[in-house]
């Protein structure tokens, strides 16, 4: 029986009742099924190491699977033009020394042939990352990226040169801190902490007694603030009158003598009990 006749004989075969879904079925199976588009590749994820680490924590080792990620461990393709897209090149490419196809070798050791750019750049799709475009360690442009080049394309070749590394040297260095919270935020926040407690309306009058407090405390340090501001320029431009005043002979003849006085007096008042009762003996004596 053939493939149209074995079709017209199920549907003649089947009961009233599903007819109607195996029309669909059948019309589902004639009509030609679209093909299924492949989906690209997930992108791996990349933990930056340097984060991770100590800034001051010496690099001892060469930890290449470490720094490149994910695309440098396992089955590591030694075409691969950047190690953080896993972007891979032409197989045409050779490595510039001259000795054929690339190997993962040309990765490793205390002078790789071959490395991976460290450089930061904010890329349109990315955002603020790595580049990872691979270049030769003995290149003095670096990937040639449009980017800086900084001290973190140093890095290799201080290993290379059994220099002092450190994780730090790795690091973003222009990585902006994140602002302190605003007084707006705080409160915000604290307002939905209080909304979740389980008895949110103390937990709001309890936050606005609090931030009564706070806000008081704060007004007496400001005014402490600028009272000590106050006293410290009256000080300044009261010994800056002195010392630009003109001087009076006369005035400056009498301090010198009330300051003789003083020191005379004092002198006087040294004289104690005992040093008296003995010059009274010696007298006598």
């Amino acid at each position: 029986m053939k493939s149209n006749e074995l079709i017209l004989y199920k549907f003649l075969h089947v009961p009233a009742t599903g007819r109607e879904i195996f029309s669909t079925t059948l019309n589902s199976e004639l009509q030609p099924q679209p093909r299924r588009r492949q989906s690209a590749p997930k992108m791996k994820t990349y933990a930056d190491p340097a984060l991770d680490h100590d800034p001051e924590e010496i690099i001892n080792a060469y930890p290449y699977e470490e720094m490149y990620g994910d695309f440098f461990s396992g089955e590591f393709n030694p075409h691969t033009r950047n190690i953080f897209t896993g972007a891979i090149e032409n197989r045409g490419h050779h490595s510039s020394s001259g000795e054929g196809a690339k190997k993962k070798s040309s990765f490793l050791g205390t002078r790789p042939l071959l490395v991976f750019c460290m450089e930061y750049i904010d890329d349109v799709n990315r955002g603020r990352c790595r580049c990872g475009q691979v270049y030769t360690l003995k290149s003095p442009g670096g990937c040639g990226g449009d980017h800086a080049k900084t001290a973190i394309s140093e890095v290799f070749k201080k290993l290379a040169r059994n220099q002092r590394v450190v994780w730090g040297d790795l690091r973003d260095q222009k990585i902006i801190p994140p602002l302190p919270p605003t007084e707006q935020e705080i409160h915000e926040q604290r307002r939905q902490e209080a909304l979740q407690a389980f008895r949110p309306w103390e937990a709001m009058k309890a936050l606005s007694k609090q931030e009564a407090q706070e806000a008081k405390t704060k007004k007496q340090q400001l005014q402490a603030a600028q009272q000590q501001a106050r006293t410290k320029s009256k000080t300044a431009k009261t010994k800056l009158i002195e010392s630009t005043a003109p001087v009076d002979p006369k005035l400056a003849a009498l301090e010198a003598k009330r300051a003789g006085a003083k020191i005379k007096k004092g002198g006087q008042r040294g004289f104690t009990a005992t040093s008296k009762f003995r010059a009274q003996n010696n007298n006598n004596l």
